[in-house]
């Protein structure tokens, strides 16, 4: 994983469009995912760093 790449998973990208659309509604997704293009030289082979797992936050159970 990498701190200067935009590249996410397809199903992270998929779990956190869910999460948002289950937690703030579907008015807050956008029909489709914003990617953005890599820099020039960029090594696109990692992935961004990101949360392992959505659901697990402060003001929520991890079993949920």
């Amino acid at each position: 994983m990498r701190t200067d790449s935009f590249r996410i998973a397809n199903e992270a990208l998929d779990e956190v469009r869910a999460l948002i659309a289950k937690d703030f509604g579907p008015n807050y997704v956008p029909e489709k995912p914003v990617l953005r293009a890599a820099r020039k030289g960029a090594q696109e082979a990692h992935e961004a760093i990101r949360p392992t797992y959505v659901r697990a936050s402060p003001t929520r159970s991890n079993n949920t």
